[in-house]
């Protein structure tokens, strides 16, 4: 039902999403836990929203939508700079290789 809300507005609006940002902190000793932590919060987050939208009977605002934006662009941004962080030590061993489909087959080596 809330599909949509700002699909042919998001990239006049990024500015919007920036500003609903906020620093999220993943350690390489807790990769896993931090980010379930964080992943965890924003769908609580999430389903209240869902719950207050249920009972005053509407849609998200565009307000509201900018703000779940947020929340994934913040995640996005601490998995990115994780994975960077990692590359920039030189610990490309636990960075997951991409040459292999979600079966586990071997897929082509495009750096060719």
């Amino acid at each position: 039902m809330n599909d949509g809300i700002v699909d042919h507005r998001i990239l006049e609006n990024i500015l919007k999403i920036k500003e609903n940002m906020y620093p999220v902190v993943v350690s390489h000793e807790n990769f896993e836990r931090d980010l379930a932590k964080e992943i965890a919060r924003i769908a609580n987050e999430a389903r209240q929203l869902g719950y207050k939208l249920r009972k005053e009977n509407r849609d998200m605002t565009k307000e509201e939508a900018y703000k779940q934006l947020g929340h994934s662009a913040s995640l996005l941004r601490a998995i990115l700079e994780y994975l960077a962080g990692m590359m920039d030590e030189g610990i490309k061993k636990h960075v997951p290789r991409m040459d292999r489909d979600m079966k586990g087959e071997i897929l082509q080596d495009r750096r060719r």
